[in-house]
C-alpha cells in the first residue's frame, strides 16, 4: 500500500479499538468515554468506500463483474469472521446450550451464511447472536454489491445524487431515532440503509476526485478531531445533532485528508500495526468478550474498567497475531489462485 494510506490504517485501528471500548461500557452513562464511539462503522464505510475505489475502479472498467467482486470481497472477509464466529458459537456452547437445539441450529447457520437473523432465537442481541458487529459487514456486501451492478452508471452526477439522497435519509432516520445507533438490530433493520450507502458511496466519490494539496496540518487536525469525537463522553440529548454533523461533514472531509498525509518511519511502523489488528480486532471482539464475561462471572468479574485492561493486554495482541500470521497469509494465498480474480 502506498505509505499515504498509512494514516488510514492508523485512523481503521484507533477506530477499531473505540468501537471495542464502545461495547464494553467504561464508566457510568452521564460520563461514559467512547460513548459516540458506534460512529467508528460509519468511518469503517466511508475508508472501505474510498479504498476500493482506489483499488477497483480500473478493474471495473475492464470487465470486473458482480459475482467476481463478491468473490473476492467474501475470500477477503470471511476466513477471519470465521474464527470470530467459531469463539462466538464456542462461547454459547461452553455455557450451556444446546447444540441440537433449534435456536442454535437456526443461529448457526445464519451466521455462516451472513444472513442477518431479524428474530431472538438464542436471546441474544442483534442480527447475528453469536457476533453482534457483523451487520456491518452485510450491509457492506450490499454496498459492494450496488457498486460492482451499477459501476458504468455511477458519474459524478450520479455519486452526487445517491450522496445526496443517502443523506437525506440519513438525516430521517436521525430525525426518527433521535441518533444513528442503528441497523444492528431488527427495529433499525431498514434504516441501516441510508447509513451504509451514504458513507460507502461518499468514500468512492472522494476517491475519485482530484488529488490536491490540503493546507499544512489541516490532516493531522482532522485525525486528532476523529479520535477525539470518538473518545469523548456525548450526553445524549445533543445527538441528533452531533451524530450527523460528525458522519456528514467530519469524516469525510477528515478521509479526504488524511489520505494526503505522509508519515515518518517510526509513525508508519506504528500505523502498520494499528492497521494489521484492525479487522481481526473488530470481528473477535464481541464474542470474546462474551466468553471472558462468562468465565469471570463465577469469579466476581471485574468492572469495565478492569474488562478494559484485559482488552489492551490480551485482546488486541491476540487481534494483530491474528492479522499478521493468518488474515494475511491467507489473503496473499487466495490471492494468488487465479480463479479468485487477483488482488483482494
Amino acid at each position: 500500500m502506498h505509505q499515504r494510506y498509512l494514516a488510514l490504517d492508523a485512523l481503521r485501528g484507533l477506530a477499531a479499538i473505540a468501537v471495542m471500548f464502545f461495547h464494553l461500557g467504561l464508566l457510568d452513562d452521564a460520563h461514559r468515554l467512547f460513548s459516540s464511539a458506534y460512529l467508528g462503522v460509519d468511518l469503517f464505510f466511508v475508508l472501505s468506500g474510498f479504498v476500493l475505489a482506489r483499488a477497483y475502479d480500473e478493474r471495473f472498467a475492464r470487465g470486473l463483474g458482480l459475482r467476481s467482486f463478491l468473490a473476492i470481497r467474501l475470500l477477503r472477509l470471511y476466513p477471519t469472521y470465521l474464527v470470530g464466529l467459531t469463539i462466538g458459537i464456542g462461547g454459547y456452547l461452553m455455557f450451556g446450550a444446546d447444540p441440537s437445539s433449534f435456536g442454535m441450529v437456526v443461529a448457526t447457520a445464519s451466521s455462516l451464511l451472513f444472513i442477518p437473523l431479524p428474530v431472538d432465537v438464542i436471546r441474544a442481541e442483534g442480527l447475528f447472536p453469536f457476533n453482534s458487529p457483523t451487520w456491518s459487514l452485510f450491509f457492506e456486501l450490499i454496498a459492494n454489491g450496488f457498486l460492482a451492478i451499477a459501476f458504468r452508471s455511477l458519474t459524478k452526477r450520479n455519486l452526487l445524487l445517491l450522496v445526496g439522497g443517502s443523506a437525506v435519509g440519513l438525516l430521517l432516520v436521525v430525525g426518527w431515532h433521535g441518533n444513528l445507533y442503528v441497523g444492528w438490530e431488527a427495529d433499525t433493520l431498514v434504516a441501516a440503509l441510508p447509513r451504509v450507502f451514504f458513507s460507502f458511496f461518499v468514500g468512492v466519490l472522494l476517491a475519485r476526485l482530484p488529488v490536491r494539496s490540503v493546507p499544512r496540518f489541516l490532516p493531522e487536525v482532522l485525525f486528532l478531531a476523529c479520535v477525539v469525537v470518538l473518545i469523548m463522553p456525548m450526553p445524549e440529548y445533543i445527538r441528533a445533532v452531533w451524530d450527523p454533523v460528525v458522519v456528514l461533514v467530519l469524516f469525510p472531509s477528515a478521509i479526504l485528508a488524511i489520505s494526503r498525509m505522509q508519515l515518518s518511519a517510526a509513525t508508519a511502523a506504528a500505523a502498520q500495526i494499528l492497521g494489521t489488528l484492525s479487522y481481526p480486532l473488530y470481528v473477535i471482539h464481541a464474542p470474546f468478550f462474551y466468553l471472558l464475561k462468562n468465565l469471570l462471572t463465577a469469579r466476581h468479574a471485574p468492572p469495565p474498567v478492569g474488562l478494559g485492561l484485559i482488552a489492551l493486554l490480551m485482546v488486541l495482541p491476540l487481534s494483530y497475531l491474528l492479522g499478521a500470521f493468518f488474515e494475511r497469509p491467507v489473503a496473499n494465498f487466495l490471492r494468488s489462485r487465479p480463479e479468485t480474480g487477483g488482488r483482494a
